[in-house]
């Protein structure tokens, strides 16, 4: 069980970084909008 709680630790650190990362969020944003365009 402690190994679920270091790895929700580590999501959320990834988490964390991604929110600071200007470039990991516009990449993040292309394929949320790639898929919605296919699903359409």
């Amino acid at each position: 069980m402690r190994y679920q709680t270091r790895l929700e630790e580590l999501t959320d650190e990834i988490k964390e970084d991604l929110l600071n990362d200007e470039e990991a969020l516009k990449k993040i944003e292309q394929k949320i909008d790639e898929r919605y365009a296919k699903q359409a």
